[in-house]
């Protein structure tokens, strides 16, 4: 048994894996800023720390093996880059500072594909080098540059230091994700199609998603990043038909918007709403992108060096989620 510290905790993904450490029997503590009573009720022990004030972390380090930290700043429209940077950046630095002062033996750090997305491609690998996003900008450049501080420390040779990059995870519990906004318009017969679907989209469940960050963290090389992705990449048109079947509902009218015309369409409400009238935009240029750009990632590393396969089909991920939507009235 080991005793770990999961910061992100009382998020999705930080969440499901607190909760996967326990079941395995670890002493697992969650990085927290608040009293977290469903936290304590499964086993995982609360501790009060900030990333963002560095004297507070030595604390909850103490007697600590490894590290996952999942904690960040999600994307949310009109967030200001230095709101961003003040969390993904210097918090991920003052962590692994802390880390390293506390002798901590190991530290898992949660990417994003995002920091090497190459649209148009579907093999995008680990090798590939950073590049400017595409989309969600802020988000994904204060990830790259935490990313890079990581990197820093495991060159340095200060700690074993293990890098995981997930594409878009989705299942119960991720209230706001992608694929929750999804089937909620595909529920109230409100999608509209923009482009021609056969862009392409990679998913992974999220079980399959915190088998792989422990399996990284049990048996992954030091200073190795390892992209986490589902089954395959799947085509927009595939994933829109598959979600349709576990709710039930028919197909959305065949009606394609223009990419090009939806992004114009994008620009004009993010200027009336976020500018004008100071309100989340219905539709933003960064949400198109995330429904035509066409991307796919390899997890051919992951695979060879952690045995890592993931397991949860399209369809069974769907129709989980489905269930706990209807579950939670959500849909």
């Amino acid at each position: 048994m080991s005793r770990v510290l999961v910061t992100g905790a009382t998020g999705f993904i930080g969440g499901y894996l607190a909760h996967r450490l326990v079941a395995l029997g670890h002493d697992v503590r969650a990085l927290v800023r608040r009293d977290v009573p469903d936290l304590e009720a499964a086993g995982i022990r609360p501790v009060r720390g900030d990333l963002r004030r560095p004297e507070s972390l030595l604390p909850v380090l103490d007697g600590v093996e490894a590290v996952f930290h999942l904690a960040a700043l999600r994307d949310t429209w009109g967030t200001p880059l230095d709101r961003y940077r003040q969390v993904n950046v210097v918090g991920t630095s003052n962590l692994i500072a802390a880390a390293n002062v506390a002798g901590v033996r190991r530290f898992v750090h949660c990417s994003s594909v995002g920091v090497a997305r190459y649209p148009g491609r579907l093999d995008v690998d680990e090798s590939d080098p950073y590049r400017p996003a595409s989309s969600q900008a802020a988000y994904h450049q204060t990830k790259k540059e935490a990313e890079q501080i990581v990197r820093e420390a495991a060159w340095a040779g200060l700690m074993a230091v293990v890098v995981v990059r997930p594409v878009i995870t989705y299942g119960p519990g991720d209230y706001g994700g992608m694929v929750a906004r999804l089937l909620t318009l595909l529920a109230r017969r409100r999608f509209l199609w923009i482009g021609d679907g056969q862009n392409h989209v990679d998913l992974v469940y999220i079980d399959d998603l915190v088998d792989g960050i422990v399996r990284a963290w049990e048996q992954g090389q030091a200073g190795r990043v390892y992209i986490l992705s589902g089954v395959r990449p799947w085509r927009m048109q595939e994933v829109v038909e598959a979600a349709c079947v576990a709710l039930g509902v028919p197909p959305p009218p065949p009606l394609h918007i223009p990419v090009g015309v939806a992004r114009m369409v994008a620009w004009v409400t993010e200027r009336v709403w976020g500018g004008m009238l100071g309100r989340r935009p219905p539709v933003t240029r960064d949400a198109i992108a995330t429904l035509t750009v066409d991307r796919g990632f390899s997890h051919t590393r992951a695979r060879d060096e952690l045995g890592y396969r993931p397991r949860w089909s399209l369809e069974a991920g769907l129709s989980k989620t489905v269930e706990w939507m209807r579950e939670e009235g959500l849909i």
